[in-house]
């Protein structure tokens, strides 16, 4: 059986510490295909379901990605971060004491239904030819144009306060970094993201996931 003639979508977890391009190559090296594809990165401190396209199934991935998302994390209220992750160091903190758990329930609230985002300057997105992360690194500011997202069905945990646990779905092209950021200017405190998990993409799951170094021919073939 050619896997690339006859194409395959593979639904792989991506650990933590790892771009989704390092894994593609991993697996393409690993495999030998030459004709691979991803629908939709995660960001390296992020772990969770990567859908990767396989010879002729790499025309799938404008359907792949238009599929909603959902995700599991954790963030923090009351700090900072350039990255609005742990990828770069605290660099502001703001007293907390006059919130309580019950902001939440304000916050799922406002942060349900349509939503314009914009994305975080620490992504991959381009500008005039450039990825944005680049620029970011080098301390330069561009105004970055806000997107058109979805953001469904949340749900929140504070037993680690001010720690929030949360799951959400959402649509193609939600940073949940911006959310996050975005949570956190609503509040008037800060906020930013200490972990995340995509657990779905579509009817893809984590639990039916393959590990990348659990991966062999015979185990695509005969799966």
């Amino acid at each position: 059986m050619n896997l690339e003639e006859e194409g395959r979508v593979l639904n792989l977890y991506k650990p933590v510490g790892f771009s989704s391009f390092e894994i593609l190559r991993r697996v393409k090296k690993k495999l030998g295909f030459k004709k691979v594809g991803h629908a939709g990165t995660l960001d390296p401190l992020a772990s969770g379901v990567l859908l990767l396209c396989i010879g002729k199934a790499t025309r799938r991935v404008p359907e792949l990605q238009s599929l909603r998302k959902v995700y599991r994390g954790r963030f923090i209220l009351g700090e900072e971060t350039p990255s609005h992750d742990a990828e770069t160091p605290v660099q502001k903190t703001c007293d907390i004491s006059d919130l309580s758990p019950d902001c939440l329930n304000q916050v799922k609230e406002h942060f349900s239904g349509e939503q314009q985002q914009i994305p975080p300057m620490y992504s991959a997105v381009k500008v005039k030819g450039r990825r944005a992360y680049e620029l970011a690194r080098k301390n330069q500011h561009v105004e970055l144009a806000p997107k058109r997202v979805h953001i469904s069905d949340i749900k929140f945990s504070a037993s680690h306060w001010p720690e929030i646990d949360f799951e959400l779905s959402c649509s193609k092209g939600t940073y949940i970094r911006s959310w996050v950021r975005d949570i956190g200017k609503y509040l008037c405190v800060g906020a930013y993201l200490l972990g995340l998990e995509r657990i779905a993409v579509g009817p893809h799951t984590l639990e039916k996931s393959y590990h990348p170094d659990d991966l062999s021919m015979d185990m695509l073939v005969n799966g």
